[in-house]
């Protein structure tokens, strides 16, 4: 269901592991590219690397103190729509027509202060400029992010095309210019538009240290005023907390919903796990043994990873003729509806076909949260002990990188079939009947770990998709590995079994044969093509045995 939907999420990923990483390559939304998005390699050019004819920036490299990250004034919201590239990966993506939300705030003596400049490269900071008139300049170089550790941020400045260094079959590369400000002129109707962008010259972001380009930047921008309003519950109406638990037992966690009623008006807070603050309205209709909560589609909730975002609902049918299940947007005025069962203290959807969707932007689909084959529970307390982990597989054979991989899942429910705070869940691996530390140099950790928090993220410790987890061990002569789930609520610690694999014994369940002959290993990246020699992120690992049988793994290159 979730790929019928989300399939176009894959084309903002497609990049490729050979060419060099970028030294700090922003989080954009999964979502954000493939609507207008064009995707050319960059063959063998370095993200990051000064082209050889670089030109020094006319002013100070930049530094931390010079960042700002909070403004006072008058503050309206914005619409920012911007085309432009992003280099991810060892690819140049050009989108176009890319909306994006952000701010502007209207400072003391004629200063002005824009959030988030650059579309699809949030830094959550401000760009400093002066309003004149129906102008508003803005001076380059602004530092406008640095990053942790490191001795460097980006610093916001016009880029030009670098004719040398740029072709036809490798896309546009681009160098410092020596312009000193960017314009912009302001509409009667408040709508800002920048001056003088082109392919060729382009607002963009260049490293603090060597000054070459980031691989953000754009060639036309504009910011609309945002007028929308979040729902909001009404003063005189008491919101309940936690009553609800969103309960699906096919994702194998859920979360808390609060919630708040009028006399016909039922407020939801944190039905999408990813907007967890976001309330919507419905209406309410009580029976004698139900009630009918509606919900109107297309409301504007909030902002989430730099984008407006509403809920939609949309229908799924089997289509006959491709033999594949398709969907259809329902009507601007549909009503989403959900069933109150007194009897069984639950809320369930009423149409089942019909899927409630948290919508990045009001007009194509690209849904950040699809919520369907779910149950609202009442659920006053969050304590239990947690269930076990399951399904472990660990790869044990050892490659060209010294790396095993263990494959599990952590189920956020309790024993008694209640949901968990994912907030208070975390695991612990075993090797060998002891707790394995996580090394922070082996790892690249901040600091050195035992327990992994249930969401946590990086590297080496994948969060693949919902309760399913991935992790590199870089070790060998493992006899077992075990993985137990450790949940904390209101200061009492609660563990559930050790799940163990024993890997000795080849025949083990979940247990990859180490005494198999591998007949041939190959590398693809996420786009599918074949990688001769991965230099770098994420690839697809596929093994082919004597006997036959494939084995594909996630792993990142180092």
């Amino acid at each position: 269901m979730k790929k019928s939907l989300l399939a176009f999420g894959a084309a903002c990923i497609a990049l490729s592991s050979m060419a060099a990483i970028p030294k700090h390559p922003f989080n954009p939304s999964p979502l954000n590219y493939d609507r207008n998005a064009t995707v050319q390699p960059l063959g063998n050019l370095h993200v990051g690397s000064a082209p050889s004819k670089m030109k020094k920036a006319p002013a100070k490299v930049g530094s931390p103190e010079d960042i700002i990250t909070s403004a006072e004034g008058t503050r309206q919201d914005l619409t920012l729509t911007g085309s432009g590239y992003i280099v991810f990966w060892g690819y140049l993506i050009q989108y176009e027509n890319e909306s994006t939300a952000g701010h502007i705030i209207y400072g003391d003596n004629d200063e002005v202060y824009i959030y988030n400049i650059i579309p699809n490269a949030a830094t959550d900071t401000y760009v400093k400029g002066v309003k004149n008139g129906d102008k508003i300049e803005v001076s380059l170089p602004q530092t406008v992010t640095w990053f942790d550790g490191d001795p460097y941020g980006y610093n916001l400045c016009l880029l030009e095309k670098d004719e040398e260094e740029s072709s036809e079959e490798e896309g546009n590369w681009y160098i410092q210019s020596d312009a000193t400000s960017v314009s912009f002129t302001v509409a009667e109707d408040g709508t800002i538009v920048a001056e003088g962008l082109s392919e060729d010259l382009i607002l963009g972001f260049a490293y603090t240290d060597d000054e070459s380009w980031s691989g953000y930047g754009v060639y036309e921008l504009s910011m609309a005023p945002f007028y929308e309003k979040v729902v909001e519950v009404p003063t005189d109406i008491e919101v309940s907390k936690n009553f609800w638990s969103y309960y699906c037992e096919d994702l194998g966690y859920g979360w808390p919903v609060s919630w708040a009623q009028g006399y016909d008006e039922f407020y939801f807070q944190g039905l999408s796990y990813e907007m967890p603050e976001a309330w919507i309205k419905g209406s309410v209709e009580y029976d004698d043994s139900e009630a009918i909560i509606s919900i109107p589609t297309n409301q504007y909730v909030g902002v989430y990873y730099g984008y407006y975002i509403y809920t939609k609902a949309v229908r799924l049918f089997y289509d006959e003729d491709s033999g594949d299940e398709d969907f259809e947007i329902m009507p601007d005025d549909y009503k989403y509806q959900l069933v109150w069962d007194y009897e069984e203290n639950t809320i369930t959807p009423k149409d089942p076909e019909i899927v409630f969707v948290y919508n990045i932007g009001n007009d194509e689909l690209a849904g950040l949260s699809l919520l369907y084959d779910f149950s609202l529970i009442h659920q006053d307390s969050y304590a239990g002990t947690p269930q076990n982990p399951f399904d472990l597989v660990f790869v044990d054979f050892m490659d060209d990188y010294g790396q095993y991989d263990l494959y599990f899942n952590v189920p956020a429910f309790s024993t008694e079939g209640d949901v968990l705070l994912t907030e208070n869940l975390s695991y612990i691996i075993y090797i060998d009947e002891d707790e394995w530390t996580f090394d922070a140099n082996e790892y690249w950790l901040t600091e050195d770990m035992v327990e992994i928090p249930w969401s946590f993220n990086s590297s080496y410790i994948i969060v693949n998709e919902g309760i399913a987890r991935q992790i590199a061990f870089f070790v060998e002569g493992i006899s077992t590995i075990g993985v137990q789930s450790v949940y904390n609520y209101h200061g009492e610690e609660t563990r559930s079994e050790i799940v163990t694999l024993d890997l000795d014994d080849t025949t083990a369940a979940g247990h990859i044969n180490a005494d198999k002959k591998v007949a041939s290993v190959k590398y693809y990246d996420v786009t599918g093509r074949e990688v001769a020699n991965p230099a770098g992120g994420l690839v697809i690992k596929r093994v082919v045995y004597d006997d036959g049988t494939v084995a594909s793994f996630k792993k990142m290159a180092r």
